[in-house]
Protein backbone atom coordinates (compact mmCIF):
# COMPACT_ATOMS: atom_id res chain seq x y z
CA UNK A 1 0.00 0.00 0.00
CA UNK A 2 0.79 3.61 -0.17
CA UNK A 3 1.24 6.14 2.70
CA UNK A 4 -1.36 8.50 2.31
CA UNK A 5 -1.31 12.25 1.30
CA UNK A 6 -2.87 13.54 4.78
CA UNK A 7 -2.80 13.03 8.42
CA UNK A 8 0.77 10.79 8.13
CA UNK A 9 1.71 9.15 11.61
CA UNK A 10 4.15 7.30 12.51
CA UNK A 11 2.35 4.05 12.66
CA UNK A 12 1.79 4.51 8.74
CA UNK A 13 5.67 4.62 8.15
CA UNK A 14 5.92 1.37 10.65
CA UNK A 15 3.50 -0.36 8.78
CA UNK A 16 4.60 0.17 5.76
CA UNK A 17 8.49 -0.81 6.68
CA UNK A 18 7.14 -3.46 8.51
CA UNK A 19 8.86 -2.72 11.81
CA UNK A 20 7.74 -1.87 15.59
CA UNK A 21 5.67 1.05 16.14
CA UNK A 22 8.09 1.98 19.48
CA UNK A 23 11.06 4.24 19.86
CA UNK A 24 10.81 5.78 16.52
CA UNK A 25 13.16 8.84 15.52
CA UNK A 26 12.22 10.44 12.26
CA UNK A 27 15.88 11.14 11.45
CA UNK A 28 16.93 7.65 11.49
CA UNK A 29 14.24 6.39 9.92
CA UNK A 30 14.77 9.28 6.95
CA UNK A 31 18.08 9.14 6.72
CA UNK A 32 18.63 5.27 6.56
CA UNK A 33 15.61 4.65 3.58
CA UNK A 34 16.59 3.90 0.24
CA UNK A 35 14.16 5.11 -2.15
CA UNK A 36 13.96 2.93 -5.12
CA UNK A 37 12.06 3.15 -8.04
CA UNK A 38 11.41 0.83 -11.23
CA UNK A 39 9.59 1.67 -13.89
CA UNK A 40 7.76 0.27 -17.32
CA UNK A 41 9.15 0.43 -20.48
CA UNK A 42 13.01 0.93 -21.00
CA UNK A 43 13.62 4.42 -19.75
CA UNK A 44 14.98 6.09 -16.48
CA UNK A 45 13.27 5.59 -13.61
CA UNK A 46 12.42 8.44 -11.17
CA UNK A 47 15.23 10.99 -10.68
CA UNK A 48 13.59 11.12 -7.14
CA UNK A 49 14.70 7.50 -5.87
CA UNK A 50 17.99 7.63 -4.69
CA UNK A 51 19.58 5.97 -7.91
CA UNK A 52 18.23 5.51 -11.35
CA UNK A 53 17.04 2.43 -12.74
CA UNK A 54 16.54 1.74 -16.09
CA UNK A 55 15.72 -2.26 -17.82
CA UNK A 56 16.46 -2.86 -22.01
CA UNK A 57 14.89 -5.95 -20.96
CA UNK A 58 12.47 -7.90 -19.27
CA UNK A 59 8.46 -7.76 -20.06
CA UNK A 60 7.44 -4.77 -17.83
CA UNK A 61 4.49 -6.70 -16.86
CA UNK A 62 6.87 -9.25 -14.74
CA UNK A 63 8.82 -6.35 -12.62
CA UNK A 64 7.72 -5.11 -9.16
CA UNK A 65 6.50 -1.74 -10.53
CA UNK A 66 4.34 -0.88 -7.10
CA UNK A 67 6.47 0.97 -5.50
CA UNK A 68 6.21 4.77 -5.17
CA UNK A 69 8.61 7.57 -4.64
CA UNK A 70 7.20 11.05 -5.35
CA UNK A 71 8.46 14.39 -5.41
CA UNK A 72 7.51 14.43 -1.57
CA UNK A 73 10.61 12.34 -1.04
CA UNK A 74 13.04 14.93 -2.80
CA UNK A 75 15.58 14.04 -5.38
CA UNK A 76 17.82 11.38 -5.24
CA UNK A 77 19.86 12.08 -1.45
CA UNK A 78 17.67 14.79 -1.01
CA UNK A 79 14.48 15.16 0.82
CA UNK A 80 14.08 12.30 2.88
CA UNK A 81 17.92 11.62 3.22
CA UNK A 82 18.66 15.04 4.34
CA UNK A 83 17.89 17.27 7.17
CA UNK A 84 15.41 19.20 8.07
CA UNK A 85 13.17 16.03 8.46
CA UNK A 86 9.39 16.11 8.00
CA UNK A 87 6.85 13.10 8.06
CA UNK A 88 5.61 15.26 5.05
CA UNK A 89 8.42 13.82 3.01
CA UNK A 90 6.69 10.82 3.54
CA UNK A 91 3.43 11.48 1.78
CA UNK A 92 2.62 9.09 -1.57
CA UNK A 93 5.78 7.16 -0.73
CA UNK A 94 5.52 3.40 -0.95
CA UNK A 95 8.91 1.67 -0.89
CA UNK A 96 9.28 -1.69 -2.49
CA UNK A 97 12.52 -3.73 -3.52
CA UNK A 98 12.84 -4.11 -7.25
CA UNK A 99 12.00 -8.09 -8.91
CA UNK A 100 12.53 -8.38 -12.42
CA UNK A 101 10.80 -10.91 -14.47
CA UNK A 102 8.93 -14.19 -12.28
CA UNK A 103 9.30 -18.06 -12.69
CA UNK A 104 7.09 -17.94 -15.38
CA UNK A 105 8.41 -14.93 -17.53
CA UNK A 106 12.20 -14.68 -16.47
CA UNK A 107 14.35 -12.42 -17.52
CA UNK A 108 16.62 -14.16 -19.52
CA UNK A 109 16.81 -17.87 -20.05
CA UNK A 110 19.21 -21.00 -21.33
CA UNK A 111 17.24 -23.07 -23.46
CA UNK A 112 18.55 -26.61 -25.08
CA UNK A 113 15.62 -28.55 -26.66
CA UNK A 114 15.75 -31.66 -28.93
CA UNK A 115 18.34 -33.08 -27.35
CA UNK A 116 18.23 -37.09 -28.31
CA UNK A 117 19.51 -39.39 -25.54
CA UNK A 118 19.57 -43.04 -26.09
CA UNK A 119 19.00 -45.56 -22.91
CA UNK A 120 20.14 -43.47 -20.54
CA UNK A 121 21.98 -39.75 -20.51
CA UNK A 122 23.19 -36.89 -18.37
CA UNK A 123 22.68 -33.47 -19.91
CA UNK A 124 22.97 -29.62 -18.22
CA UNK A 125 22.99 -25.90 -19.28
CA UNK A 126 23.90 -22.87 -17.51
CA UNK A 127 23.60 -18.95 -17.82
CA UNK A 128 25.41 -15.86 -15.86
CA UNK A 129 23.89 -13.33 -14.57
CA UNK A 130 25.89 -10.80 -13.30
CA UNK A 131 26.80 -7.07 -12.69
CA UNK A 132 29.68 -4.46 -12.92
CA UNK A 133 30.70 -0.71 -12.71
CA UNK A 134 31.37 0.91 -16.03
CA UNK A 135 32.22 4.43 -15.49
CA UNK A 136 30.29 5.26 -12.45
CA UNK A 137 26.99 2.93 -13.91
CA UNK A 138 26.33 -0.55 -12.33
CA UNK A 139 25.35 -2.55 -15.56
CA UNK A 140 23.38 -5.58 -15.32
CA UNK A 141 24.00 -8.71 -17.69
CA UNK A 142 23.64 -11.77 -19.17
CA UNK A 143 25.73 -14.69 -21.00
CA UNK A 144 25.48 -17.83 -22.38
CA UNK A 145 26.89 -20.65 -19.94
CA UNK A 146 28.24 -23.64 -21.08
CA UNK A 147 26.66 -26.86 -21.56
CA UNK A 148 26.84 -30.82 -21.45
CA UNK A 149 25.29 -34.02 -22.59
CA UNK A 150 25.87 -37.63 -22.95
CA UNK A 151 24.24 -37.94 -26.38
CA UNK A 152 24.11 -35.76 -29.94
CA UNK A 153 21.15 -33.28 -30.97
CA UNK A 154 19.60 -30.07 -29.74
CA UNK A 155 21.06 -26.60 -30.09
CA UNK A 156 21.34 -23.97 -27.31
CA UNK A 157 20.87 -20.65 -27.28
CA UNK A 158 20.12 -18.01 -24.27
CA UNK A 159 17.37 -15.05 -24.92
CA UNK A 160 16.63 -12.16 -23.22
CA UNK A 161 12.77 -10.79 -22.58
CA UNK A 162 11.47 -7.92 -24.91
CA UNK A 163 10.16 -5.20 -23.07
CA UNK A 164 6.84 -4.34 -24.07
CA UNK A 165 5.35 -8.28 -24.17
CA UNK A 166 4.73 -11.23 -22.23
CA UNK A 167 5.58 -13.04 -25.25
CA UNK A 168 8.36 -12.33 -27.46
CA UNK A 169 12.19 -13.18 -26.91
CA UNK A 170 15.12 -11.91 -28.66
CA UNK A 171 17.59 -14.87 -29.16
CA UNK A 172 21.34 -13.35 -28.09
CA UNK A 173 24.73 -14.23 -28.50
CA UNK A 174 27.66 -13.18 -26.00
CA UNK A 175 27.67 -10.75 -22.98
CA UNK A 176 23.80 -8.60 -23.39
CA UNK A 177 23.49 -5.65 -20.97
CA UNK A 178 19.83 -5.85 -19.41
CA UNK A 179 19.83 -2.83 -17.02
CA UNK A 180 21.30 -0.39 -15.18
CA UNK A 181 21.22 1.66 -12.14
CA UNK A 182 23.02 5.71 -12.34
CA UNK A 183 23.36 8.06 -9.34
CA UNK A 184 20.71 11.16 -8.76
CA UNK A 185 22.98 12.45 -6.66
CA UNK A 186 26.89 12.61 -7.18
CA UNK A 187 28.57 9.53 -5.04
CA UNK A 188 25.34 8.15 -4.28
CA UNK A 189 25.41 5.00 -5.76
CA UNK A 190 25.77 1.41 -4.36
CA UNK A 191 29.73 0.83 -3.73
CA UNK A 192 29.33 -3.01 -3.00
CA UNK A 193 27.44 -6.22 -3.62
CA UNK A 194 26.69 -9.37 -2.06
CA UNK A 195 24.70 -12.06 -3.89
CA UNK A 196 21.79 -14.10 -2.36
CA UNK A 197 18.61 -15.63 -3.36
CA UNK A 198 15.71 -13.66 -4.15
CA UNK A 199 11.71 -14.23 -4.12
CA UNK A 200 10.23 -16.46 -6.90
CA UNK A 201 11.68 -19.13 -8.84
CA UNK A 202 11.43 -22.37 -8.56
CA UNK A 203 12.87 -25.78 -9.96
CA UNK A 204 10.89 -28.87 -11.68
CA UNK A 205 11.49 -31.86 -14.10
CA UNK A 206 9.16 -34.39 -15.46
CA UNK A 207 9.27 -37.69 -17.83
CA UNK A 208 12.43 -39.57 -17.34
CA UNK A 209 14.43 -37.21 -15.82
CA UNK A 210 15.45 -38.12 -12.35
CA UNK A 211 16.45 -34.61 -10.97
CA UNK A 212 16.35 -31.33 -11.70
CA UNK A 213 20.08 -31.33 -10.42
CA UNK A 214 19.39 -27.16 -9.97
CA UNK A 215 22.62 -25.21 -9.25
CA UNK A 216 23.91 -22.01 -8.45
CA UNK A 217 28.14 -20.86 -8.56
CA UNK A 218 29.78 -18.06 -9.26
CA UNK A 219 29.35 -16.44 -12.80
CA UNK A 220 32.07 -17.51 -15.23
CA UNK A 221 35.15 -14.83 -14.42
CA UNK A 222 33.74 -13.25 -11.43
CA UNK A 223 32.91 -13.02 -7.79
CA UNK A 224 29.99 -12.96 -5.39
CA UNK A 225 30.65 -10.50 -3.34
CA UNK A 226 32.35 -7.09 -3.52
CA UNK A 227 33.08 -4.17 -1.25
CA UNK A 228 34.49 -2.03 -4.12
CA UNK A 229 31.96 -2.52 -7.45
CA UNK A 230 34.11 -2.28 -10.65
CA UNK A 231 34.96 -4.04 -13.66
CA UNK A 232 34.73 -7.29 -11.82
CA UNK A 233 31.54 -9.41 -12.52
CA UNK A 234 29.51 -10.30 -9.11
CA UNK A 235 27.33 -12.36 -10.08
CA UNK A 236 26.21 -16.20 -10.45
CA UNK A 237 26.06 -18.82 -12.97
CA UNK A 238 22.65 -20.68 -12.92
CA UNK A 239 22.41 -23.87 -13.99
CA UNK A 240 20.26 -27.22 -14.36
CA UNK A 241 20.54 -30.58 -15.53
CA UNK A 242 20.75 -34.01 -14.41
CA UNK A 243 20.10 -37.99 -15.13
CA UNK A 244 17.63 -39.24 -17.75
CA UNK A 245 16.86 -42.74 -18.70
CA UNK A 246 14.40 -44.45 -20.74
CA UNK A 247 12.45 -45.80 -23.41
CA UNK A 248 12.57 -44.91 -27.28
CA UNK A 249 10.40 -41.93 -27.12
CA UNK A 250 10.01 -41.16 -24.10
CA UNK A 251 10.63 -37.32 -22.81
CA UNK A 252 12.10 -35.17 -20.33
CA UNK A 253 12.14 -31.91 -19.28
CA UNK A 254 14.71 -30.17 -16.44
CA UNK A 255 13.98 -26.81 -15.74
CA UNK A 256 15.83 -24.18 -12.99
CA UNK A 257 14.43 -20.13 -12.68
CA UNK A 258 16.92 -18.38 -10.02
CA UNK A 259 15.65 -15.61 -8.43
CA UNK A 260 19.81 -13.71 -7.70
CA UNK A 261 19.18 -10.93 -5.40
CA UNK A 262 22.34 -8.23 -5.22
CA UNK A 263 22.38 -7.11 -2.11
CA UNK A 264 23.87 -3.49 -1.80
CA UNK A 265 25.87 -1.43 0.30
CA UNK A 266 25.39 2.22 -0.16
CA UNK A 267 27.63 5.51 1.02
CA UNK A 268 26.74 7.03 4.47
CA UNK A 269 23.54 9.05 3.89
CA UNK A 270 23.61 12.92 4.19
CA UNK A 271 22.04 11.90 7.94
CA UNK A 272 24.72 10.35 9.33
CA UNK A 273 23.09 7.00 9.43
CA UNK A 274 24.14 4.16 7.02
CA UNK A 275 21.52 3.02 4.69
CA UNK A 276 19.22 0.46 5.47
CA UNK A 277 19.94 -2.98 3.36
CA UNK A 278 18.16 -2.77 0.03
CA UNK A 279 18.34 -5.13 -3.33
CA UNK A 280 17.38 -6.24 -6.63
CA UNK A 281 16.24 -9.72 -7.59
CA UNK A 282 16.39 -10.76 -11.17
CA UNK A 283 14.84 -13.66 -12.14
CA UNK A 284 16.56 -15.65 -14.89
CA UNK A 285 15.79 -19.95 -16.02
CA UNK A 286 17.44 -22.66 -17.82
CA UNK A 287 15.31 -25.28 -19.37
CA UNK A 288 16.60 -28.43 -21.27
CA UNK A 289 13.74 -30.65 -22.70
CA UNK A 290 14.33 -34.17 -25.52
CA UNK A 291 14.25 -37.27 -26.19
CA UNK A 292 14.95 -40.93 -25.90
CA UNK A 293 15.36 -41.96 -29.22
CA UNK A 294 16.72 -45.36 -31.36
CA UNK A 295 17.39 -48.16 -28.65
CA UNK A 296 15.75 -46.44 -25.91
CA UNK A 297 16.03 -49.15 -22.56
Amino acid sequence: MTIASTNVKFSDIATEKGIGNNNLSLKTLSGKEVKMDTVTGQGYSSSYALAKEKWIYSYEGSRETGMAVTSAQGTGSAGLNTAPYSMSEWIGYDPVRPNIGTGSIPTARFIRTGVSINCQGVINGNINIYCKKVNGVIKFYVNKGTYGYSNSGGDYYHYVKTYNNSVSYTRMTGEVEIGEMVANTAGMIPSGCTMGTGAGGGTGYGGTAFSAGATVGTTTGGATSTTNLGSTKIGYLIGAGGFCEGASGQAWTMQHSASCRFNWTWPTSPSGDAYENSYTDIIVKVYLQGTHAGWGC
